[in-house]
């Protein structure tokens, strides 16, 4: 299997999982779920930022999940595959450990994800206000660029994002109270 079809099948997983589990989410409007993902990467952010000052690495590979989740989440929205990570060009990480220290490559990792979003903020904003703004490309290049970013960090950080995405969906969804009945209508 290449990557490409793992990354979809992953994508085809989330969507599954968001029609079953997050109905409230998936029927909303594009603008608005796009909006929603963006507070939820917000969030990781700021998470992200906190298990690091704490030193919680297990925290920091929670948040690196949950993040990637909802990246597939936002490419299922916007009806984009996403990119074999290999076949990207150098990384902003790779760039990052090469030119400086590792406490560098970190605060590389976190500004360039506050930049990503902040351009996706732009394309939500713009399009809440139907400005003259290219949002929907603005908003398939951050999500790309997020995708990028996550899956940088994971591997800088060892997390197994291929392994860990199905246990935390499944931990999600056991804590839902009719998780045993949607698990039935499989």
């Amino acid at each position: 299997m290449t990557m490409r079809s793992k990354l979809l099948a992953l994508q085809w997983a989330q969507q599954c999982h968001d029609e079953r589990y997050h109905k409230d989410i998936a029927f909303l409007p594009v603008a608005a779920r796009m909006r929603h993902f963006a507070f939820h990467m917000v969030k990781y952010l700021g998470g992200y930022i906190e298990a690091r000052e704490r030193d919680d690495m297990s925290a920091v590979g929670r948040v690196l999940v949950d993040a990637f989740a909802i990246n597939l989440a936002m490419a299922n929205t916007l009806n984009l595959v996403l990119p074999d990570p290999a076949q990207r060009e150098v990384s902003i990480r790779e760039d990052a450990v090469t030119a400086a220290t590792h406490r560098r490559a970190e605060a590389s990792f976190v500004t360039e994800f506050a930049k990503t979003l902040g351009h996706l903020a732009k394309a939500c904003e713009s399009l809440d206000h139907v400005e003259a703004f290219a949002f929907r490309d603005t908003m398939r290049r951050t999500v790309v660029e997020l995708f990028g970013l996550l899956w940088s960090e994971a591997e800088a950080r060892r997390v197994d994002l291929e392994e860990r995405y199905p246990q935390r969906m499944r931990q999600v969804e056991a804590s839902n109270i009719f998780d045993d009945l949607l698990r039935e209508d499989k």
